[in-house]
């Protein structure tokens, strides 16, 4: 219970953080943020928000993120199913 505690608080902060998109680093650590969302891992389960997440990863060519988007768009998570 305390790690979901402390991830918790290391995502509300990181929810308004303004990454730089040329730091390659940033966009795996957005695909994570995105994975803590979409399996509820420390914070409420919102599809949501994880789309918002990997879609920033995506956008600076993270695969697994943009996979993920994919996925969530065939199933319909967090999006109408397309």
């Amino acid at each position: 219970m305390l790690i979901l505690m402390y991830l918790t608080e290391i995502v509300r902060p990181l929810k308004n953080y303004s990454f730089n998109k040329n730091t390659r680093d940033h966009r795996v650590l957005q695909k994570k943020i995105g994975d803590m969302y979409y399996y509820g891992q420390g914070v409420v389960e919102d599809y949501a928000e994880a789309l918002n997440w990997y879609k920033l990863a995506a956008a600076q060519g993270e695969v697994n993120a943009q996979f993920k988007i994919g996925l969530m768009y065939f199933y319909g998570q967090g999006v109408t199913q397309d």
